[in-house]
């Protein structure tokens, strides 16, 4: 649904709104426990397109979603750089800081840490 949004969205011309469905994307695929590779490689791919068309609020909240998978496949050892993502100074910003504490809670939950690949985090968050 959502790469469909974002197809159409690109070929009518209104990158606003692929760029929102790509940010929708990536959060539904991380919370409903996609394998992270397969989504840090999509995340990566967005972000190449939001460089391109130099959307910064897009690779503003796609960098803040890579940062978070990064830190779920490996503590961000070998994960942590993209060409194209933002560094950290500058993704925390008021704007951003309600995004920015949901992915720190999902950063440091040893609990998701331990069963992402096993159970989507929609299963996890739900009380």
């Amino acid at each position: 649904m959502f790469r469909q949004g974002i197809d159409l969205a690109l070929s009518t011309g209104q990158r606003h709104h692929a760029f929102l469905n790509m940010i929708s994307h990536v959060r539904f695929l991380l919370l409903s426990g996609q394998k992270l590779t397969t989504l840090l490689d999509k995340v990566d791919y967005y972000l190449g397109l939001a460089a391109t068309y130099k959307n910064d609020l897009a690779k503003k909240y796609l960098s803040i979603f890579r940062k978070t998978i990064s830190i779920l496949i490996d503590k961000g050892e070998s994960t942590s750089s993209s060409r194209y993502s933002i560094d950290d100074a500058n993704l925390d910003t008021s704007s951003s800081a309600e995004v920015s504490n949901f992915h720190r809670a999902i950063q440091g939950n040893e609990c998701l840490k331990k069963y992402v690949h096993i159970v989507p985090l929609t299963k996890l968050l739900t009380p």
